[in-house]
């Protein structure tokens, strides 16, 4: 049984990682489109 605040720290980073994964597509699709 993990920590209550590992629990959090590994949803948080996941969110975190998917954020940051959704945002980097979007910003390669803004790109394709200006270019």
């Amino acid at each position: 049984m993990q920590p209550s605040y590992l629990r959090y720290y590994n949803a948080y980073s996941i969110r975190h990682y998917r954020n940051a994964v959704e945002s980097n597509q979007a910003k390669g699709y803004v790109n394709a489109k200006l270019h």
